[in-house]
């Protein structure tokens, strides 16, 4: 009987100190300004939801291409006229993205390209202000020896 007691006591004492109230301290100055706001933005839906571009409908008899649609049909005629053309000092090929998003083709030489080449390379190309022209040290040839 005792122990009931106590225990009816404990657990009395306990339900007291756990229902009180707890204050927060006044503040003065500039942290009585201070707002918390309580409930979070909502997510944006654009966030979430993946963007669906429609393309229409396509034809089941054409072939599948695993090649990107910004540079396919360029980056085949950029290098095959740099082999053609500039293969003494053609350094590499390769695709790089910008800050925007966007394709760049980066076509390393070894030596500074004549205006006439970059101009016929440019005019190969679907979006000339894409194509990069980079001078290195060494061609892959040469890294690879």
């Amino acid at each position: 009987m005792r122990r009931n007691r106590i225990l009816i006591i404990l657990l009395v004492v306990f339900l007291i100190m756990m229902n009180s109230p707890v204050y927060a301290a006044d503040k003065t100055g500039s942290q009585a300004n201070i707002q918390v706001e309580f409930v979070p933005e909502p997510v944006n839906e654009d966030f979430i939801k993946p963007q669906i571009i429609d393309r229409g409908q396509i034809n089941p008899d054409q072939p599948v291409s695993s090649e990107a649609p910004d540079y396919a049909n360029s980056i085949n005629e950029i290098h095959d006229y740099v082999y053609k053309h500039l293969h003494d000092i053609f350094a590499s090929l390769h695709i790089e993205r910008d800050d925007e998003g966007r394709e760049k083709i980066i076509l390393s030489v070894v030596t500074d390209v004549s205006p006439s080449h970059k101009d016929a390379i440019l005019a190969l190309a679907k979006n000339p202000e894409l194509v990069v022209f980079r001078v290195v040290d060494f061609t892959e040839q040469q890294l690879a020896q």
